[in-house]
């Protein structure tokens, strides 16, 4: 390392510090192994950081781990809201989808649906005829029962001959 008041001519830029304690410099000891020894050497009053620069063998890949990381960072981010922040308000599905129909009018409906597949999830049946839940249900005791392993209606016995 050269003296920090002449300009480096290196590809590597080096950045020059003073020790934590002007009073205390560090100091470069020496170790004996023959005699397991330790001396003094010398005292270091400035420090110096080597910074590679761009082009040097590894610095792609450490590019890549800390894109990598800087990604995962982000989502993380974005993935927790900040408290401040008001939840968006639920779209509602407007009333006119699901105005009650006659009764006689659902069965028809309902028994075509049972004719085009046997098994149906409530849910369906309500995307399907365009109902309130509740009064699709009171229709259903009439003409189907709930089987509990399926989590479907089907048709009574007595329709599903018809």
């Amino acid at each position: 390392i050269t003296d920090p008041a002449t300009p480096l001519t290196s590809a590597c830029p080096i950045t020059f510090t003073d020790p934590p304690d002007p009073q205390r410099p560090f100091l470069v000891f020496s170790h004996d192994v023959k005699n397991s020894s330790w001396m003094a050497e010398g005292s270091i009053t400035k420090r110096g950081v080597v910074i590679p620069p761009s082009t040097t063998f590894g610095s792609s890949r450490l590019q890549k781990t800390a894109a990598t990381a800087e990604a995962s960072k982000e989502k993380l981010l974005k993935r927790k809201e900040p408290s401040f922040r008001k939840p968006e308000p639920r779209k509602v599905q407007s009333r006119t989808d699901h105005l009650r129909v006659q009764d006689s009018e659902l069965q028809v409906k309902l028994f075509a649906l049972f004719k085009e597949k046997p098994e149906w999830a409530i849910v369906e049946l309500t995307r399907q005829t365009q109902q309130p839940v509740a009064f699709l249900k009171q229709v259903l005791k009439d003409i189907g029962v709930f089987n509990p392993s399926l989590k479907a209606y089907q048709l009574k016995p007595e329709f599903a001959q018809l």
